[in-house]
Formats: structure tokens, sequence, C-alpha cells
């Protein structure tokens, strides 16, 4: 993977010189998507986050209470009708708002296919942002941040939970964040993601060479 990449300060002076119509940022869990488009709503833009598409337009439509096994339409690899449906809502609610301002979409899509399906005809003139955790410790830190807040609130936020334990769980409760059982799982998931990151970003260049590689 290149190694050549702007800090999310120079992507918000970027965006600030620039002011493009249309943003898309997307990359692993806990790489700071929302955080990033939260900051440029002064400037004009609607942040739409994806993932409340996908809740309207796959888990209530079509009733699927489990609603993780929805977001297999970030990757391409839902259902037809889930997939369809997802697709045609969040290109549909894009063109919408583009009608009253600005907008930087925030979602985690994994291949170029669905980026491609959604982000075409009057939605293919776009900056493309990927975002990847090139500091390993503080993207540990990141994750670890959230893990625990969604203990704390009985969340389930981010795919770590497929990797959770009732006795990590515990470790937690009674060593906090030092607890040996949950920094393991913290460091092979923040391991793993990194890796399927590298993955998902030369995948995307691959057909969208003008991409934005951001990181810290």
């Amino acid at each position: 993977m290149e190694t050549t990449h702007i800090s999310d300060v120079e992507l918000g002076e970027l965006v600030k010189t620039t002011l493009p119509r249309l943003i898309f940022i997307t990359g692993k869990t806990c790489t700071g998507k929302s955080t990033f488009a939260k900051s440029i709503i002064p400037l004009g833009y609607e942040h739409l986050e994806l993932d409340f598409v996908v809740r309207e337009s796959v888990v209530n439509k079509f009733e699927e209470s489990k609603g993780g096994k929805a977001f297999s339409v970030y990757k391409g690899e839902a259902p037809k009708e889930w997939q369809d449906s997802f697709e045609a809502a969040a290109k549909k609610l894009i063109v919408e708002k583009l009608t009253q301002s600005k907008v930087i979409v925030d979602a985690a899509l994994a291949t170029p296919e669905v980026v491609g399906r959604i982000f075409s005809g009057e939605l293919a003139d776009f900056m493309f942002v990927y975002l990847h955790p090139f500091d390993a410790t503080f993207y540990n830190e990141y994750i670890m941040a959230r893990l625990i807040n969604d203990i704390e609130t009985m969340g389930r936020s981010f795919p770590i939970w497929d990797f959770m334990t009732a006795e990590a769980v515990d470790d937690y409760r009674r060593n906090g964040k030092a607890g040996e059982k949950i920094m393991r799982i913290v460091k092979e998931y923040g391991e793993q993601s990194i890796k399927t990151s590298v993955e998902r970003y030369e995948s995307f260049k691959s057909v969208y060479p003008n991409i934005l590689l951001v990181g810290r």
C-alpha cells in the first residue's frame, strides 16, 4: 500500500478551498468518518449516514430483525431484493438532498461495484475520500474507547462484537481496559481491520484513481 497520504486537517483545508458539491467518505469502522463529516457541516454540508438508509430500506422493509445481516449490502453480498432496495434508496436520498445543499455521505461501503451503482449518473462527479488507520496504536485506542462505550451502554455498534465473549466483558468489568482478554480482542480486531483496510483501499484505487487517501 502506498504511504503518501494527507491528514484529516489537510483534508478539511482542501474541502474548505474547493467546496465540492458531493463528497463520499469511507473507511473501516473507527477511522473517524462521522467525526470528519460533522466537522464540515458549518461549510454548508448536510451529513448523510447511510446506516440509517440500511435500517429503513432493508431492516424495516423486509422485517429483518437481525440488523447486522442487513449491512451485508455494504459489501454487495445481500439478497438481490435487499441490495436493490438499499442502493435505490441511498441514491434517491442523495439526489434529493443535493437540491437543498452540498452533501457529504458517510458509509463503510466496501466494494467499487456498490459505490459505482450508487454514485452513478448525476452523482458520478464526487470527491472520494478513504480514511485508513496508519497509526495502529491510535487506532486501537479508538477501538477500545468505542467498545467500552458499547459495554457501558449495552450497545452493539460495530463488528468487534462478533469476536467478543462473556468472559471478555467480565474481564473488562474486573480490570478495566487493562484486562488481558479485552486487550487481546482489541489488538487482534485492529490488526485484521487494518489488513482489510489496505485491501479495500487498493480495490477502490484500481477503479477510482483520484481517490484521496487520508489518515494519521
